[in-house]
Formats: structure tokens, C-alpha cells, sequence
């Protein structure tokens, strides 16, 4: 299941408060989530899953390679409600999987509960250096994919039965697992669109290089 968004009016009574966390912690493989149940899509996601995170992404911090835009966001989302420039295509994209700096798209979303749960690696596993185009190469080859199209796909994301792999439209939590399926840092044994922004909430989901810690706030009511 992905996230719907729309432009809508904001109360500044009731904006989220920052917790002060730091940024710069942020590496490859930690996930960002987002609360927002501002439309219809997202309330049903909200229900279904029992859940307030309706959205999910992925960190991929390529400092190397774009040492103005690291961290950056991995997402995929039906409408964009910012006019944010994709890292991969130089574009503004309306829908689809996107990589945008993490800093531009958090000053834009001061309306909503955000957490973060970052990867910590064991000693064996050595991501730090994993080849900057290795990584790369996993997130290019998602560029320019569309949003689920399938809403068959969209409503069997929290069931078991959903093992059917296609990765020619992505919902956000399918970006996600076929993201760090292909990294090699999470088991292909469970299919990506069987994964929902709540599956990556739990303490194991598969990961196969170390284990995602706690959730931690970066803005919370």
C-alpha cells in the first residue's frame, strides 16, 4: 500500500513539533515514515492495516555522488503535493518513484507526525563499502516507474496470498522491499507488494544484514 496526497489547508495550532533530531545519523537502508490520513485512500490504508503510518521510504545517501542532495529519499507516491526536482531525471514529478533530498521534502511536510528507524549493520556485512554505483544502479532501475496502477494490488498488499512479484508500477512500501531486496540487505522469500508501511514497523521483516532500531520521531504531536 502507497500514500494519496493532496494539497489541503494547514492549522499551525496543530502542526507537529520537531524533536531536534540529526540528520547527518541517516544512511542507506533506514526508513522514513509518514502519518497522514487527509484523504479517503489514506483512511482506508489507515484502517486496514491499524496503522497511523500510511507511507514509507527509504534513505539513500550517495554523498559521493550528490554531496548536495545526501540524504535523499527513496518514494513512490500517486500525487506529490511539492514541487520538488527528482535527483535521477532533473524533473518535477506529479506521481511515481522519485529520489529527492530528505532536508527539502521535511520543510515541506511540517503538518504530519514523521519517525525514522535506522539500520545498524552487523560486523559482517560491510554496506559502508558497498559501491557508491553498485547502489546506484538499484535505484536508477526503478526511475521513471509509475505508481501502482493495480488497485487488486493496492487492496492485497496486507494479505498473504499477495506473492505475485511485478515491479512494473510500485506502491511506497513495494519501492521499499524490492529496494532492499535487490541491495541484498533483505530476504526475497516474501514478494515486495506484500509489504505495507506497517510491515516495516515490526521488530523483524527480514532483513538479512542487521536489524532497524526502534522508531524515533522527527516530528511528533
Amino acid at each position: 500500500m502507497g500514500c494519496t496526497s493532496s494539497k489541503y489547508n494547514i492549522d499551525s495550532s496543530v502542526l507537529p513539533r520537531p524533536t531536534g533530531y540529526d540528520m547527518s545519523r541517516l544512511s542507506t537502508g533506514d526508513l522514513v515514515f509518514f502519518a497522514q490520513t487527509n484523504t479517503v485512500a489514506q483512511s482506508l490504508i489507515h484502517v486496514a492495516t491499524r496503522s497511523k503510518w500510511t507511507h514509507v521510504g527509504l534513505i539513500i545517501d550517495l554523498p559521493t555522488l550528490y554531496p548536495k542532495h545526501s540524504p535523499m529519499l527513496f518514494e513512490s507516491c500517486n500525487n506529490y503535493e511539492d514541487d520538488l526536482t527528482d535527483v535521477l531525471t532533473g524533473e518535477t514529478l506529479k506521481s511515481g518513484v522519485r529520489l529527492v533530498s530528505l532536508r527539502d521534502r521535511l520543510q515541506l511536510v511540517r503538518d504530519r507526525e514523521i519517525a525514522v528507524r535506522e539500520l545498524v549493520i552487523d560486523e559482517s556485512f560491510d554496506l559502508e563499502n558497498t559501491d557508491a554505483i553498485a547502489i546506484f544502479g538499484v535505484v536508477a532501475s526503478f526511475c521513471r516507474k509509475p505508481y501502482e496502477k493495480s488497485k487488486l494490488q493496492l487492496s492485497l498488499s496486507a494479505s498473504p496470498f499477495n506473492q505475485r512479484q511485478d515491479e512494473s508500477s510500485l506502491f511506497c512500501s513495494e519501492l521499499v522491499a524490492a529496494t532492499l531486496q535487490r541491495l541484498s540487505l533483505m530476504s526475497s522469500r516474501k514478494s515486495s507488494n506484500s509489504y505495507t508501511p506497517k510491515s516495516f514497523t515490526k521488530k523483524s521483516f527480514g532483513m538479512l544484514c542487521g536489524k532497524h532500531q526502534p522508531l524515533t520521531y522527527i516530528q511528533s504531536h
